[in-house]
This record gives structure tokens, C-alpha cells and sequence, in this order.
């Protein structure tokens, strides 16, 4: 008969043995010594018997394996799963006060809003879930991408037009002045002899118009495709820039911002943080670190409109309240 025999590395090996055949026969056949040879649930333990008497038959699989070495249990099997009494007693610590009030609402929103597993079909995750993701997970977003891009490969093929809709926005005041502020300077010129911004939109908007029916003649050709690039920048005409880039140049030369101006502006606009960082540095010398320190009042550079003449001269009626008072305590100093 014919059996089959899986060794430790998953290795198969056909082999053509008669029914009568022993255990150690097939051992010595193999050339394993020591090994344990296994029939199923069934061991076969007896060298001194048959196959047949284990039930192995025709084309059946046997596996082979071997016995682990193993060691002396050490100590006392008496005393097992007496942990009670031979833990060290460890002192009772102080319990962690609970959090109240906003920190603990700071933690509740944390933990429902911000640290929230995604939860899928199936059932409800936990709130250690965010650990890793499963391999189904990263399977199923990876099935999702390939179908993705199956369809916009089918739509490819198939001449459809797989182009998202994008939804601008409005824009905000901001752009909106931007916009407007890049619109005026195109239609608009410095011109350096009468020292002022001209606006010339009618020849702008001849411009415009010409460069574009230009540009729509030279882009289709006369069977309706489209040309290159290349071919459109040759057939456009070229514009002489030189007055222009001359007129540049003298604004340029003429306009220069003196160094030392712009110097003032700069430290005009830097004043604030200059301020604001040297009150940093006082206030990060004063503090030690240890304890308070000790607020040291500036004195007052304020001098007072009166001057001590002023406070010497007495007026009439408090001279007589004076004398009255200087009376009545040398009055009561006689009675004495």
C-alpha cells in the first residue's frame, strides 16, 4: 500500500510499504530515530506492531514528531497555589483623588468626542480599539482603492468623462479686494514723465480681445484638432518690450529708497516687539525662582506745582484757630 509521511518541515514523502509492515520497520525505512510517528489522533507507540492494527490504510497520512526534553520541577508541589500567604506585604498607598469639575469634563469630551474608535458594522468597539487596525480593515480600504481605480480605468476605455465636480466657495473679503487690487494693475500703467498711475481699459480690453481671437484661431486647425503647445508659441507674434523695460529702469533709478529711511521704517515697525521683549527680560531677571521678588517702585520724576513758600504762608482765620488751640492746652496744663 501507499502512504504518505509529513516530516517537522512540512515535507511529504511517498512511500510503497506491504500491509504487514511494523512501526519500527517504517522508523528504520525513514531513518528516524526516536521519533514519534502519529496516525491522526492515534500514536504509534508500538514498534512491535503492524499498521493494520493501528487502522492505517491505503494512501493515509502519517506525521512525524519528536518528544521535548524536559526538566525537574523544583520545590514543593504541597504548597502550590499558596500565594496568599509568601506575597510581601506591600503598605496601603493613597488612593488617586478623582478628578472633578472641568478636568473631568475636558476628559469625558476627550474621550467621547475626539478619542472615538470608527465604528463599522459589526459590533460596538471599545475605547482601546484605536490601537492598530486589523488586517480585514486595511483588506477592505485596499479593495475599495483597486475598484476605484477599475472603474476609472473602464470609464478611460469607454470614452467616458470621469472629471470631479469641484465646488468653489465664495470668496472672502480679503481675496475679493486682492482680486480687484491685481485687476486695477494690470489695467493700469506708470507713466515716469507725468509721475502718475494711467488707466487704459479700452486698450486693455483691445488687447484682450485680440489675444484671444488669436489664440482661438491658432489653437484648432482646419480639421478641428488641437496642435502642440510648441507649435501655438511659434505662431504667436512677438511683442518689442524695449520702451517698456527702458521706462523700468529709470523709475528704478530714480525711485531708490534711501538706506537710511528705510532703516527707520523698519525699526518704526519692529518697535513693538523690541518693547514687549525687553519687558520679557525685566520681568525673567526679577524672578529668582525661590521666592517673590520684591516690587521696586520707580520714583516719581513729577515735581509739584507748589513750592514750600506756598505751604509756609498761613491765612488769618487759621492763625486764630491756631491761637485758639495753643489757649486751651496751656488752659489744662495750668489745672494740672
Amino acid at each position: 500500500m501507499q502512504i504518505f509521511v509529513r516530516g517537522i518541515d512540512d515535507a511529504v514523502r511517498s512511500l510503497c510499504v506491504p500491509e504487514t509492515t511494523t512501526v519500527a520497520e517504517l522508523k528504520a525505512l525513514l531513518r528516524l530515530n526516536g521519533a514519534l510517528l502519529t496516525y491522526g489522533a492515534t500514536i504509534l507507540d508500538d514498534d512491535k506492531a503492524s499498521l493494520v492494527n493501528f487502522g492505517i490504510i491505503n494512501e493515509a497520512n502519517i506525521d512525524v514528531s519528536f518528544r521535548l526534553l524536559g526538566g525537574k520541577v523544583h520545590g514543593s508541589l504541597a504548597r502550590a497555589g499558596k500565594v496568599r500567604a509568601q506575597t510581601p506585604k506591600v503598605e496601603k498607598q493613597e488612593k488617586k483623588k478623582k478628578k472633578t469639575g472641568r478636568a473631568a469634563r475636558r476628559i469625558q469630551y476627550n474621550r467621547r468626542f475626539v478619542n472615538i474608535a470608527i465604528s463599522g458594522i459589526g459590533r460596538k468597539r471599545g475605547p482601546n480599539s484605536n490601537a492598530a487596525t486589523t488586517l480585514l480593515e486595511a483588506l477592505d480600504e485596499m479593495s475599495v482603492k483597486l475598484l476605484m481605480e477599475a472603474i476609472k480605468l473602464t470609464d478611460a476605455d469607454d470614452n467616458v468623462k470621469s472629471a470631479e465636480v469641484v465646488r468653489k466657495s465664495r470668496p472672502s473679503k480679503a481675496e475679493r479686494a486682492r482680486q480687484q487690487f491685481a485687476a486695477m494693475a494690470t489695467a493700469s500703467e506708470y507713466d515716469p514723465e507725468q509721475d502718475d498711475i494711467i488707466v487704459n481699459s479700452n486698450m486693455q480690453r483691445r488687447n484682450l480681445v485680440n489675444r484671444t481671437k488669436k489664440i482661438s484661431k491658432v489653437t484648432l486647425a482646419n480639421d478641428g484638432t488641437n496642435i502642440s503647445l510648441l507649435e501655438e508659441c511659434r505662431l504667436r507674434g512677438k511683442v518689442d518690450q524695449l520702451k517698456r523695460n527702458i521706462k523700468y529702469m529709470i523709475y528704478e533709478s530714480n525711485r531708490k529708497l534711501d538706506p537710511g529711511t528705510a532703516k527707520k521704517i523698519i525699526d518704526f515697525m519692529d518697535e513693538h516687539d523690541r518693547r514687549r521683549k525687553k519687558i520679557l527680560h525685566a520681568l525673567r531677571s526679577r524672578n529668582s525662582g525661590v521666592r517673590d521678588h520684591r516690587r521696586k517702585f520707580r520714583k516719581s520724576t513729577n515735581k509739584s506745582i507748589f513750592t514750600d513758600e506756598d505751604f509756609m504762608r498761613i491765612g488769618p482765620d487759621r492763625i486764630k484757630l491756631l491761637q485758639q488751640k495753643a489757649g486751651k492746652r496751656g488752659h489744662l496744663g495750668k489745672q494740672e
